[in-house]
């Protein structure tokens, strides 16, 4: 059928055909109109789960990010002070029980001589007793020797006072010292094994320190893919949104066409109708052809763009969940458990500090008891160094006034030199005693420097233990801040990416419509093999509709169709002179 048959069969002027076109203009709107709020809808919640990604990108970062953390830094080296603080512990534990044990051996060593004093000492009052018995058998002119003797009495029971009063202090000192080695027994059955628990714990968490701190490296390189992929995901889809804009601005192009048809068919010729009714219609139909065909391919893409970022997105959320556990469980590796076992090492070092302090006190004690019996014994020993003189002379004036007497003086002078010999035996004793003293002396005042040197400006490794709890606790509750962020945000942001999935998955249904329309264009312009007949067609409508289009592809396809055509002045609107991601938000 020719185009001016179908004008006589169409008859234009007839109200009903441009009832049909108005009423297609009407079907075209519909659906325009809803698809315009139905992207709006979708790109506001496509904002919203950009900023809510955002927030889940940034909190994704956080985990590692706080493993590297000045806090977490200073952390790790308290307890790597702290374990080398509990070796200086014990090795100076160490140290003092084996000065203990020293003072004690050396100790022991004066026990000989001290037993030879004690001998000598009865020795000289026995010796001392027969003085007496022998001069009383001298002739009673020579009395002066019962003054001599009762002077040997006297200084027999001087010097074994003072050798009583030396031995006392050295019992005393030997009390001490087995006080010190009880309580320092003592100590090692209970704590024995604490150091070493404590130093391999401490060794164990800076491993598992270590470990967590290369894993927060590996992190940071998958945060930062998948932040990339999540990032390109998002522009991915609001470049994809931009079919709603574009599909709403082609769809009313095609109803300004249809209605500028109408309008024209109220002025036009008779003889130009057909053919402008039958090219209009058919450029209609094309457009609407390939709008439709790029709507339902571009919102395929969508929905496969959404799709893959609500995957990601839930990918995401899974592994920091997992990651999140191992940091924060109960477990023998994890951050929790680290701060669990330094309040337990806290309890420890609490009680060890307590017990040590005791210990500490005995040993000071006792070091500060052999200095000071050293001193006393000093004295003693002056003492017996004048009693010893006194007896010499004794003895010496003695051997004098025997000789006087002849034989009859020689039992006395052999008792008064024996006195004088036991006399130097005893000071021989009493100094081997004070010089094998002096040395435990020397190795007391040293104990007690040690401690002072080694208390000096020295912190409790349990003060250390709690800033190292107290640090870790922070940069775990910011940690739980992040974990915190994204498990609120990331399913809030997985169902605002489902809700547009489904939406986008439901707006094939604008294109149910306009397929209808098309068919029914179709009914109006049926399709032919050859091309539209472009003479007589009314270049200014046909201009005009050019000058509409926002888009290139309405342009290609209707130059392809109809051939260039001269465009009037006719300035688009300026929301719709180009199709930008503004357009997309509308």
């Amino acid at each position: 059928m020719s185009s001016r048959n179908l004008a006589v069969a169409l008859d234009p002027n007839e109200a009903d055909f441009i009832a049909r076109l108005d009423a297609l203009v009407h079907r075209l709107a519909e659906p325009r109109h809803a698809i315009e709020q139905t992207f709006l809808d979708m790109g506001e919640r496509l904002i919203s789960c950009a900023s809510l990604l955002r927030e889940i990108s940034a909190a994704h970062e956080g985990l590692p990010a706080e493993l590297e953390s000045a806090e977490f830094t200073a952390a790790a080296e308290i307890l790597a002070a702290i374990r080398e603080r509990v070796a200086q512990m014990a090795l100076a534990h160490s140290d003092e029980q084996d000065d203990i044990i020293q003072l004690t051996r050396m100790a022991s060593s004066v026990k000989k001589p001290l037993r030879d004093l004690s001998e000598a000492v009865r020795a000289i009052r026995f010796v001392a007793v027969n003085a007496r018995v022998v001069a009383a058998g001298i002739s009673s002119e020579q009395s002066t020797f019962s003054g001599s003797t009762n002077d040997m009495m006297d200084l027999g029971r001087s010097v074994e006072s003072a050798v009583s009063e030396f031995s006392g202090s050295f019992g005393r000192l030997n009390s001490s010292l087995l006080t010190a080695r009880s309580a320092n027994a003592s100590f090692t059955n209970k704590h024995g094994a604490t150091m070493h628990y404590v130093s391999d714990r401490l060794g164990q968490h800076l491993d598992v320190v270590a470990q967590h701190r290369a894993r927060a490296a590996e992190k940071a390189e998958e945060n930062a893919q998948s932040i990339a992929r999540i990032s390109g995901r998002v522009a991915e889809a609001v470049s994809a949104l931009q079919i709603g804009d574009i599909t709403r601005q082609r769809v009313e192009h095609i109803e300004q066409g249809l209605t500028a048809l109408s309008d024209y068919l109220a002025v036009a010729d008779a003889a130009a109708r057909a053919i402008t009714i039958d090219a209009t219609c058919r450029l209609q139909v094309a457009q609407l052809d390939d709008a439709i065909v790029n709507f339902d391919e571009q919102v395929a893409d969508l929905a496969d763009t959404l799709g893959r970022l609500a995957v990601d997105t839930a990918a995401v959320l899974r592994e920091n969940g997992e990651e999140a556990a191992n940091l924060f469980s109960k477990g023998g590796t994890a951050l929790a458990a680290l701060i669990d076992d330094l309040h337990d090492i806290c309890v420890l070092f609490n009680d060890f500090e307590k017990t040590r302090a005791g210990l500490q006190k005995i040993a000071a004690e006792v070091a500060r008891s052999v200095s000071a019996m050293v001193n006393v014994m000093a004295d003693h020993l002056d003492t017996i160094r004048e009693i010893e003189q006194r007896i010499r002379m004794l003895s010496l004036n003695t051997v004098i006034q025997c000789t006087r007497l002849g034989e009859q003086g020689d039992p006395l002078m052999v008792v008064a030199q024996s006195l004088r010999s036991l006399a130097g035996d005893t000071v021989t004793a009493a100094e081997t005693i004070m010089s094998e003293l002096g040395e435990v002396d020397g190795l007391a005042r040293r104990l007690i420097e040690r401690r002072s040197t080694n208390s000096e400006g020295s912190v409790s490794p349990q003060q250390d233990a709690r800033e190292a709890i107290a640090l870790f606790e922070t940069v775990i509750s910011r940690m739980r801040e992040c974990v915190g962020t994204m498990s609120t945000a990331g399913p809030q942001a997985v169902s605002l990416l489902e809700t547009t999935l489904r939406s986008v998955s439901g707006r094939r249904d604008f294109a149910d419509v306009w397929r209808s329309v098309h068919s029914d264009l179709e009914h109006l312009a049926p399709a032919r093999s050859q091309p539209i007949d472009v003479d007589g067609i009314d270049p200014d409508l046909i201009a005009g509709m050019r000058a509409r289009y926002t888009m290139d592809s309405e342009r290609l396809l209707h130059d392809r169709l109809l051939g260039v055509t001269a465009e009037p002045a006719i300035a688009a609107p300026a929301e719709e002179a180009e199709a930008s991601l503004d357009d997309i938000f509308f």
